[in-house]
């Protein structure tokens, strides 16, 4: 049986349901929901409990979340543009009934001494449930799910891939633009509710990656004041849009961590030890490749989050977004364990 390549379940979500979420506009509908699904956090702690553990960092639900998230994009995207030279899809078969996803991990128990493939497989009951489970390769080998197993192209790095792909690796950095502290008048919002001007998309949409107890000393906040992210937000939306001087200190800090982090990479082989990442946001982003610049925003000599650095043809980085130091390894780790090798020292 030929699996259609109509690419109609484009996200993980869409996977784990075993329906197209969004049939009319094919694109990727989070429909979030599913992932606090009692089954699928199941999924999660059988892979916690079976997968091999990483050398540099231990696996938790959210940096697994999001590495698995993005491995299936980037398997779907990778295929897209080069399934004229490969035979099947990468890591993902979907039929009527049942789908298998290869995760890229592996797990800790070796069969025959050979290291054996997690694989997520979804299957379509008779009233319309979906039964999710975890199994190793050996087991898919011997289970009626085998013919999926045969229709696609195992890989767990796409370094071999990536000069080929429509959109690949960004152009060198030859410059990062800093942090601009002109004056914030654009406070529009894309549908997503985060702000399209950058700095506020960080400064405000990103507070969540300010640790907590920094964000209490910038804005002068008691310890036992209970705050939440909304409650974050509103406090630096209205500092903002009133000049106040706990905003101008955070936005300062902002600025000097990121100009010092930009130094850092210029000196460090001139931007080239910078790794690559993966997001996929066609509206915000543009090319879902960019590299990932550390910033140590506390002063501590460790890295609080990174900046997504977005390169244009001409070499030029802008700052894009930001992420947490969970979703940074999950989307480092999509390229293979020597990408994670390459910037150990962030978590270690």
């Amino acid at each position: 049986m030929e699996q259609e390549t109509t690419f109609e379940y484009n996200s993980l979500s869409c996977f784990l349901q075993l329906e197209n979420l969004d049939t009319d506009n094919k694109q990727t509908t989070p429909k979030d929901s599913i992932f606090r699904d009692v089954s699928v956090l199941k999924l999660y702690y059988d892979i916690l409990r079976n997968v091999e553990k990483d050398p540099f960092k231990y696996w938790n639900i959210y940096a697994l979340r999001n590495y698995l998230w993005y491995f299936y994009e980037l398997s779907q995207s990778m295929y897209s543009s080069i399934r004229a030279i490969i035979p099947n899809p990468l890591n993902i078969f979907v039929s009527s009934g049942f789908a298998i996803f290869f995760t890229g991990l592996y797990s800790k128990l070796k069969n025959k001494g050979s290291k054996e493939g997690i694989f997520i497989v979804c299957k379509k009951q008779e009233d319309e449930t979906i039964d999710r489970c975890v199994m190793s390769y050996s087991e898919l080998l011997t289970s009626d799910f085998k013919e999926g197993l045969d229709q696609i192209t195992m890989k767990s790095t796409f370094e071999e891939y990536l000069p080929l792909a429509n959109e690949g690796a960004p152009a060198t950095i030859e410059k990062i633009e800093g942090f601009s502290n002109d004056e914030y008048n654009n406070y529009e919002k894309y549908d997503n509710g985060n702000y399209k001007d950058t700095r506020l998309h960080i400064l405000i949409d990103g507070v969540d990656n300010i640790p907590n107890d920094y964000f209490r000393i910038l804005y002068g906040i008691c310890p036992d004041k209970k705050i939440d992210l909304k409650g974050k937000k509103k406090i630096v939306l209205d500092s903002v849009k009133n000049k106040t001087e706990q905003f101008i200190g955070y936005r300062e800090a902002m600025i000097k961590a990121i100009k010092k982090a930009i130094e850092n990479a210029k000196n460090d082989n001139q931007f080239n030890q910078l790794p690559l990442n993966f997001y996929f946001n066609p509206k915000t982003i543009g090319n879902p490749f960019q590299y990932l610049l550390p910033i140590d925003f506390t002063g501590t000599g460790n890295p609080d989050f990174c900046a997504c650095i977005s390169v244009d043809t001409n070499g030029t980085g802008r700052l894009k977004t930001i992420l947490n130091m969970n979703e940074v390894y999950g989307n480092v780790r999509v390229f293979g364990m020597d990408a994670v090798e390459s910037v150990k020292d962030w978590w270690v």
